[in-house]
């Protein structure tokens, strides 16, 4: 669990938002996935300045990843999705942005 504090350490160093969240959960996991409606990743802005999300693939993560790095470059660089329609994937659709899970 050492290193799950190492990475609270880390984040908690350069957000704020982050540093004052609730950890719920601290494990490693090798499958992330997100127990939401939309039962798929989350993708996109979360409504925290400059924090964008892509996670939650579950095993399909080294398949869309590539597509995902796509998508998360547009976000970057022109501030919205434009190769794909992914508002269903939408982090500040499911995120409660006031808690963090950590795993390593």
């Amino acid at each position: 669990m050492a290193r799950c504090q190492d990475i609270i350490d880390y984040v908690s160093s350069i957000s704020d938002e982050l540093r004052d969240g609730v950890v719920t959960v601290r494990q490693a996991c090798y499958l992330p996935n997100v127990e939401a409606a939309s039962a798929g990743p989350l993708i996109g802005p979360t409504g925290v300045k400059g924090l964008l999300l892509a996670a939650g693939h579950t095993c399909w993560g080294i398949q869309n990843g590539p597509a995902t790095g796509k998508l998360m470059s547009e976000f970057v660089f022109d501030g919205r999705a434009t190769s794909a329609r992914i508002g269903s994937l939408d982090p500040r659709k499911t995120l409660a942005l006031n808690r963090v899970v950590v795993g390593d």
